[in-house]
């Protein structure tokens, strides 16, 4: 069920490559479908439904030989996703039947489609004591231990949202990699890693544009130098500047105005596909890609034919779990609906770090700036499953050039869900700042609410931990994060901030003890939990 959101609707629009080696299913044409709310069947062929689907194949199965028998059943395009051994068609319901029954496959379900968790922070998290250029000596329990200063230097982070647009001032030299897993509209036939990889290359520069500006807000909180700011009190900087970011595109949209669902569940899976099989890639330096922030979700239908217990989402998190990668995802913006628990896929899943949006001090929209009241955004999607909370109510960050002007003037409150909006007087300069001063800041930032900026604020911190001890490992981090977070509801965990608010100092403290000590002696008596 869809929550009431601000939804501009504009057309999506997507452009088939040609890649050498990839095996074209039908003639390249482009077509520019409306942004609908449709399930996964949306066309038809000869009277019969076309639909998305992901499909588990059987042990052995080869998909690089199955692209005659694919376009025989009448699939005009297909996916392989080598990591758990699925593919996504695009194909009539027969046809998906046809391989169940010839023993192809063995499950396959509707894809679902990806839905964006749109809605003075580093200051709030203790993320700017992180960074002031020298170690620090704080007394513990078991003696005084030196945090070291850290800005994230050495930690790559993968962006999987829509796109990363590198012009802008605060990300220049900041982002690595440029890789497109915008597949909703694919007519061709990926039936193999080198496939996927080749076309994720070639139409890699399409991410650089970012026509919705929601990637680029996200990768200017984990890792914006701040650079275009002016006199700003606290500069706009991301809570790690000294980070690399991949850009791994997933969702496009119009290039005027917002779209809440823009892509489909294969583009993230292949995505995370890329992601365990590159991760440790030359260009990723010593310490390799270690985490991914995610702030989106999916929404469709719930249907599983054949063996009931696939869900491809649930099985690609799972090998990045295994890899050792860590996967930080929005907790959705449902509001009060007590929805996030460990059956939710993706935001939910044990093995992911589930941030709900907190309020910040000043913000005054969203049900914040209230102090008797609840601390938490009234968007934030609320669970068992919620582990952790960072600033998402007015936060600041990098834009598009092309999404200021949709984002309009002031920033209304709703209780419908996250309003975007842009600076208010107040936040274009400080008190000395002068008319040009504004000019710049009102071009180049924007204000946005969302759990999308709690989890990339999370994302930055991780990556602050991890130049601190790179040698972490993903329950090590999720451990670290709730035993020194700051209770913002009640004590312990609850079903709003989870174990709560985000304390960096502190987590960097414990991340450096973890170099000589085990998690035991760091936290004793503490149990770590993926759910209430």
């Amino acid at each position: 069920m869809r929550s009431p959101r601000l939804l501009l609707v504009g057309a999506l629009a997507a452009s088939v490559v040609a890649v050498p080696g990839v095996q074209a299913a039908t003639t390249a044409t482009t077509t520019t479908p409306a942004a609908t709310t449709t399930p996964a069947a949306t066309t038809t062929t000869a009277g019969s439904p076309v639909g998305r689907y992901v499909v588990k194949l059987a042990d052995g199965q080869r998909p690089a030989l199955l692209g005659s028998r694919l376009q025989g059943l009448g699939a005009t395009s297909a996916v392989a996703f080598e990591t758990i051994g699925a593919m996504a068609v695009t194909a009539p319901r027969a046809a998906v039947d046809a391989l169940l029954r010839s023993g192809i496959a063995v499950s396959a379900r509707p894809e679902r489609e990806i839905e964006l968790h749109l809605a003075e922070s580093v200051t709030y998290i203790g993320a700017d004591r992180a960074t002031v250029g020298r170690p620090v000596t704080v007394a513990t329990k078991r003696g005084r231990v030196t945090r070291p200063a850290v800005d994230g230097t050495g930690s790559s982070v993968a962006v999987l949202d829509t796109g990363i647009n590198d012009a802008h001032p605060d990300l220049l030299g900041q982002v690595t990699t440029h890789r497109n897993f915008e597949l909703s509209y694919l007519g061709e036939m990926l039936l193999s890693a080198e496939q996927l990889d080749a076309y994720a290359l070639a139409t890699g520069d399409t991410a650089r544009t970012d026509d919705i500006g929601h990637g680029t807000h996200v990768a200017g909180i984990v890792s914006g130098t701040g650079a275009a700011a002016r006199k700003r009190a606290n500069g706009n900087r991301g809570v790690a500047p000294g980070a690399q970011l991949v850009d791994l595109r997933i969702a496009a949209g119009p290039v005027q105005g917002l779209v809440d669902d823009m892509g489909w569940e294969r583009n993230a899976i292949a995505a995370f596909d890329w992601l365990i099989r590159h991760r440790k890639d030359a260009q990723f330096g010593r310490n390799g890609i270690r985490l991914s922030t995610n702030s989106w979700g999916l929404t469709g239908t719930d249907v599983v034919y054949g063996a009931p217990d696939f869900d491809p989402l649930r099985e690609i998190i799972t090998s990045m779990d295994r890899s050792g990668l860590i996967t930080v995802f929005s907790a959705g913006n449902d509001g009060a609906k007590d929805n996030v628990t460990d059956r939710t896929v993706p935001n939910g899943l044990p093995q992911v770090i589930s941030v709900a949006a907190s309020c910040k001090p000043g913000a005054t929209t969203q049900g914040c700036g209230h102090p008797a009241r609840n601390d938490i955004g009234t968007f934030s999607s609320r669970g068992p499953s919620v582990d952790i909370a960072a600033p998402g109510v007015e936060i600041v960050s990098a834009v598009t050039p092309n999404v200021v002007g949709a984002l309009g003037k002031g920033c209304a409150p709703s209780e419908l869900g996250p309003v975007p909006c842009v600076l208010t007087p107040g936040q274009y300069g400080g008190k000395d700042a002068n008319a040009a001063d504004v000019a710049v800041n009102y071009a180049l930032y924007g204000s946005l609410n969302g759990t999308s900026m709690a989890g990339p604020h999370i994302a930055g911190v991780v990556a602050l931990l991890l130049e601190a001890n790179p040698r972490l490992t993903p329950t090590q981090v999720q451990t670290v994060l709730a035993a020194t977070a700051t209770d913002r509801q009640r004590k312990g965990r609850d079903i709003e901030a989870g174990w709560g608010l985000a304390d960096v100092p502190d987590a960097l403290v414990a991340a450096t003890r973890l170099k000589t000590e085990p998690l035991a002696r760091v936290f004793p008596g503490f149990r770590w939990a993926s759910s209430l």
